[in-house]
């Protein structure tokens, strides 16, 4: 298993419900072959530049062990997802 990192810009006119059940759906997939280690809200920020016509984002960081199968699941959810305004995984060094 390696870390990873990853970040979330989620739509800023859903609701604290869809909020966090966009949140959770992204726990459970990285849950399905590693394990979260740390989820941390950084709440709605303005974006440098639009997205979607879109001046704000709801910002999520996701720190996890997992497989690099998981990674790629991540970016099928994050293109596929229309909550999702931007999403990117990183691998953090061992």
């Amino acid at each position: 298993m390696r870390n990873y990192e990853t970040m979330i810009i989620l739509d800023p006119t859903l609701e604290s419900g869809q909020l966090e059940q966009q949140t959770e759906k992204i726990k459970q997939i990285i849950s399905s072959d590693g394990e979260v280690v740390s989820v941390d809200e950084w709440g709605r920020r303005e974006l440098a530049y639009p997205i979607r016509k879109h001046n704000e984002g709801y910002y999520i960081v996701i720190q996890f062990k997992a497989n690099p199968s998981v990674s790629q699941q991540l970016n099928t959810e994050f293109r596929m997802n229309q909550a999702i305004l931007r999403g990117m995984v990183v691998r953090e060094e061992d």
